[in-house]
């Protein structure tokens, strides 16, 4: 039986860091070298099925490697991937005017 998790009053991103049963890992792509995706290994109490690996949505707060200094915003994790695009034109930005 899956237990839920109880978020207490004032925690912050940090008490998601270690979901019980699971750890965070990185599945990489042989086209995309620099982009990693976030998986979630979860460990399972069954006899035929031992772990099952999903899709991590909590992007890189779940890591416990990571330390984010919000100050600095989101890290640019995708900004290779753009420029080794074909077909992408960077243009200067345009005004919007107010009617």
């Amino acid at each position: 039986m899956l237990k839920k998790l109880q978020k207490k009053k004032n925690e912050g991103l940090a008490s998601f860091k270690n979901l019980p049963k699971s750890e965070k890992i990185y599945s990489h792509s042989s086209v995309f070298k620099d982009v990693k995706v976030g998986m979630r290994n979860i460990i399972l109490e069954d006899d035929e099925i031992k772990n099952i690996t999903v899709y991590d949505t909590s992007g890189l707060y779940s890591d416990p490697n990571y330390s984010h200094i919000y100050e600095e915003g989101l890290k640019k994790i995708r900004g290779n991937w753009l420029q080794n695009r074909k077909g992408i034109i960077k243009s200067s930005k345009t005004d919007l005017k107010y009617i």
